[in-house]
């Protein structure tokens, strides 16, 4: 995933910050989508 993000920043001819802030937000993301997903899964006992 992060060579993908690496791949396409230098085909858009970005600079070489644009890499490790692009890569930052992804993982930022990918993150926070984790913890969220993992905070719903572990609710009390379900409900009918």
């Amino acid at each position: 995933m992060i060579g993908g993000i690496y791949s396409s920043v230098y085909l858009l001819g970005l600079q070489v910050q644009w890499e490790f802030i692009v890569t930052g937000l992804v993982l930022i993301a990918v993150t926070i989508d984790a913890l969220s997903r993992r905070g719903a899964n572990s609710g009390g006992p379900l409900r009918s």
